[in-house]
């Protein structure tokens, strides 16, 4: 079967272009906040050692043209691009816990060269989300940790927000103060972002949390 990234017509919910191919399962795709790039990740769905970015230049009128590919050799579960320039961040890693590396890492659109040293966690990184006003990024990881880093050199910002079991999701609040995070451990959290320290006691579910959100008039 195909493997790829579509983009289709909101209007109309056609295809805007055929399938964009990549050479395994695609992940995750985003769109840069000014409509000229998009990004996919690939990889097996975290148990074999191949994984890469696709970045494509978007033209109005045109069809797209990839500009690069950046082989991780891990698979890459998520992208996501800045809100404030055509940087974007991935996650990645092996689910076997004995196969690393497992890391977040910002990236330029333009250049494909990475702009952050390797963001490490001790086990894959699910997500890695860039903060409201750009200069954040917060990941995600199947070692039950969260943590908020600078986006501009990849220094930790927070302490870890610790779980007791794997991350499904992580998100920023609309202002960027807060943190919420899903776990497998059958809770939600509400975190400070910038200190890490918890803002509500663990939110308790009956089965495995995969998603959270805010309010967005909050």
């Amino acid at each position: 079967f195909n493997t790829g990234v579509i983009v289709w017509d909101l209007n109309s919910g056609n295809k805007r272009f055929p399938l964009l191919a990549t050479d395994h399962h695609c992940h995750s795709a985003a769109i840069s906040r000014d409509g000229r790039y998009l990004a996919g990740t690939t990889g097996n769905w975290g148990f074999d050692n191949f994984g890469a970015i696709y970045v494509w230049a978007l033209m109005p009128d045109q069809h797209p043209k990839l500009i690069y590919q950046i082989d991780i050799g891990k698979p890459v579960h998520w992208v996501d691009f800045s809100p404030m320039n055509d940087s974007f961040v991935i996650g990645c890693g092996n689910f076997n816990d004995d196969d690393g590396p497992y890391y977040a890492q910002v990236f330029d659109a333009k250049t494909g060269q990475p702009t952050t040293e390797r963001i490490g966690h001790i086990s894959a990184v699910k997500q890695a989300k860039f903060s409201p006003d750009g200069r954040w990024v917060l990941t995600g990881s199947v070692d039950g940790t969260a943590q908020t880093w600078d986006a501009r050199t990849g220094a930790s910002v927070s302490a870890p927000m610790v779980h007791e079991g794997e991350l499904n999701n992580v998100d920023f609040s609309p202002d960027g103060a807060l943190v919420t995070t899903a776990s497998a451990d059958k809770t939600a959290r509400v975190w400070n972002a910038q200190t890490g320290e918890p803002v509500t006691p663990p939110l308790l579910h009956v089965g495995i949390v995969n998603d959270t959100s805010f309010d967005s008039m909050s």
